[in-house]
C-alpha cells in the first residue's frame, strides 16, 4: 500500500510540474506519459481522468498541510490566527504549482464539470481547515463558517495567483483583511 501511495504521489507531482510547463489545455495523460516516461496504464490506474487528478491533488495538498502543522501552537492561538496560519501553509504548499493552477483557474468558467469537481473538493479542504483551526462550534455555525470561508478563500486565491512576491505579502494582507472582517461579523451575530 505504501508503494502505491508513493507512486500516486510521484505521478501527481510530476503531472503538476508538467502542467506548469504546458498549461491545462495542452495537458493530456498521453503527453504526460510520453514526456515524463510514465506508463500510461499506471496513470490511468490512479486517475480515471483529469478531474480525478484535480481532486486527488487537492487531497495531496491537504496532507502536506497536516504534516506541516504543529498542533500544540494552534491550541494556544485565537481561531482567526489559526485559520490564517493553516491557509497560509496551504498557499505555501500550492506555490510550486502556481502556473498550473493559474491555467486551470482561467478555464473554470468554461468547464462546468471541472468547476464542480474543484468546488466539491475545496469544500472538503476548507472543512478540514476549520477542523485544524479548532474553529468548529456546532452544525449551524459550521455551515455558516464553511460557506464564508469558501468566499474568503476564492477571493484570496485570486489575489495569490497575482502575488509574485516570495513572501506572499499581498496574499497575507488580503487574507488578514478578510478574516478580520468576518471575525467582526461573527462577533456581531454572536452564535
Amino acid at each position: 500500500m505504501q508503494k502505491k501511495n508513493e507512486t500516486k504521489e510521484k505521478i501527481l507531482i510530476t503531472a503538476f510540474n508538467y502542467l506548469n510547463e504546458v498549461g491545462w489545455n495542452s495537458f493530456t495523460f498521453e503527453n504526460l506519459s510520453k514526456k515524463k516516461k510514465i506508463k500510461l496504464e499506471t496513470i490511468y490506474f490512479f486517475f480515471e481522468n483529469k478531474n480525478f487528478l484535480l481532486r486527488d491533488f487537492s487531497s495531496f495538498i491537504d496532507e502536506q498541510v497536516i504534516l506541516e502543522l504543529q498542533d500544540e501552537s494552534l491550541k494556544k492561538s485565537e481561531v482567526k490566527d489559526n485559520i490564517f496560519e493553516v491557509l497560509m501553509i496551504r498557499f505555501e504548499k500550492l506555490q510550486p504549482y502556481k502556473k498550473a493552477l493559474q491555467s486551470i483557474f482561467e478555464l473554470l468558467r468554461f468547464q462546468p464539470k471541472m468547476l464542480n469537481t474543484l468546488a466539491k473538493q475545496l469544500f472538503i479542504s476548507l472543512d478540514l481547515v476549520l477542523d485544524l483551526s479548532l474553529a468548529k462550534k456546532g452544525f449551524l455555525f459550521d455551515k455558516f463558517a464553511l460557506n464564508g470561508l469558501f468566499i474568503i478563500y476564492i477571493n484570496v486565491f485570486k489575489g495569490w495567483l497575482a502575488d509574485d512576491s516570495v513572501e506572499m505579502n499581498k496574499t497575507m494582507a488580503k487574507l488578514d483583511l478578510f478574516l478580520s472582517r468576518s471575525e467582526y461579523i461573527v462577533n456581531k451575530i454572536k452564535f
